[in-house]
C-alpha cells in the first residue's frame, strides 16, 4: 500500500531541497580550504621580512585561521538544520490549526 504525500509536504520536500544545495555552495564559497590556509602563510612567510614580522606571529596567524575554520565547519550544519526544522514545524503546526477548524462528519 503506497502512501501519496500532501502538496504541502511535497512543498516542503523542494524547499529542504533548494535550501540544501543554497547551503552547500555557501559553505564552499565562505569556508576557506586548508591549501588556501597554508598559501596565506607561505605568502606570509615570503613576505615577513619587508613586514618585519617574526616566524612566531606568522604561526600564531596560521593556528587561529584553522581555529576559525573549524569553528565555520562546524556551524554550517547547524545553520543548515535550523531552517529546516523551523519550516516542518511552521507547516506542521499550521496543519494542526486548519484541522482544528474543520468540521467533523
Amino acid at each position: 500500500m503506497t502512501r501519496k504525500l500532501s502538496g504541502w509536504f511535497r512543498i516542503f520536500i523542494v524547499f529542504a531541497v533548494v535550501w540544501t544545495v543554497v547551503s552547500i555552495t555557501l559553505f564552499c564559497s565562505y569556508v576557506p580550504s586548508k591549501k588556501h590556509i597554508e598559501g596565506l602563510r607561505a605568502i606570509d612567510i615570503v613576505t615577513s621580512k619587508m613586514q618585519n614580522r617574526s616566524m612566531s606571529e606568522i604561526e600564531e596567524r596560521y593556528k587561529l585561521n584553522l581555529k576559525e575554520r573549524r569553528k565555520l565547519i562546524y556551524r554550517y550544519p547547524l545553520l543548515w538544520l535550523v531552517p529546516i526544522v523551523f519550516v516542518c514545524g511552521t507547516g506542521w503546526c499550521v496543519g494542526w490549526i486548519i484541522r482544528g477548524f474543520r468540521k467533523e462528519g
